[in-house]
């Protein structure tokens, strides 16, 4: 092989492994890491892979691995699921040595706390936001059979806004020109 030829693949390998690094996830528990990964692509894409581990804690919770490809920061995660997701137990990856600082329920991994919890939805807010290329982690209670929507970023909550606006705008206007017709 040429030298040129030898330096690429190496450099691939490098960055390969590199890469692999970035998104790995502890052990804990049972889990030799995330049982559930998931990736937000570049393209809006979602994706899910379960790796068949767990539970971690020999019982029912389920350790999640974030990974944000998106090009943009990730505030948080809409969660919901048919089981009781959210019903916190005392059992969470602080129980197994995760820090958890953000979390006083002890499944936040060390970016995430919850809100919105219903038990069976809820969002997964990241501290400061989870920047692109960047991971986290977290749990959550029972298997979970993940039904992921991004929240919006601030910038999408404006467009909307202004669009609900637009129409209501739109609605009223008509209002007044029925009115002032009739």
């Amino acid at each position: 092989m040429t030298r040129l030829l030898k330096t690429a693949i190496a450099g691939a390998a490098i960055s390969a492994v590199a890469m692999g690094a970035a998104h790995s996830f502890p052990a804990y528990g049972l889990d030799p890491s995330a049982n559930v990964v998931i990736t937000f692509g570049a393209n809006g894409s979602v994706t899910t892979v379960n790796n068949g581990y767990g539970p971690y804690d020999g019982v029912e919770d389920t350790y999640i691995g974030v990974v944000n490809n998106s090009g943009h920061t990730l505030n948080g995660i809409n969660f919901s699921s048919p089981q009781c997701i959210g019903c916190f137990d005392g059992d969470g990856l602080a129980a197994y040595g995760a820090p958890t600082p953000y979390d006083p329920n002890g499944y936040g991994g060390p970016l995430t706390y919850f809100t919105n919890n219903t038990g069976f939805t809820l969002t997964a807010n990241f501290t400061g936001g989870l920047a692109n290329g960047a991971s986290t982690y977290f749990s959550l209670e029972e298997p979970v059979n993940v039904n992921v929507l991004g929240v919006p970023e601030p910038t999408t909550w404006l467009l909307m806004m202004a669009g609900v606006g637009a129409v209501g705008g739109a609605m009223r206007s008509r209002r007044k020109e029925a009115t002032a017709a009739a």
